[in-house]
């Protein structure tokens, strides 16, 4: 996969300076985790807005369209993992019948 090179702007930039541009372009439902190196921006979904998969990706993709347009094409957007929430597998895992 080609990787485009940050431009010198938004590499200069630290994470504060980074989030003030990116910041505004984040849709509801999503949080702002942390930046990975030069162009990886990770969010992470709300609890409290939940989503399918398929709107979820959606989303994801508009963001990241957007933020590379708009801010630097380099941008690279990362859904963070979470874990199971499930709590019924949480209490009967490792239970042998």
């Amino acid at each position: 996969m080609f990787q485009r090179t940050p431009a010198k702007a938004w590499s200069r930039l630290d994470d504060t300076g980074r989030f003030m541009r990116i910041g505004t372009l984040i849709p509801k439902g999503f949080t702002f985790k942390r930046f990975e190196g030069r162009s990886k921006v990770v969010l992470a979904t709300r609890e409290d807005m939940p989503m399918t998969t398929v709107e979820r990706g959606g989303l994801l993709l508009a963001f990241e369209v957007r933020a590379r347009r708009m801010v630097d094409p380099s941008i690279q957007v990362f859904l963070a993992p979470q874990g199971d929430l499930n709590k019924l597998r949480l209490i009967t895992r490792g239970v042998k019948v």
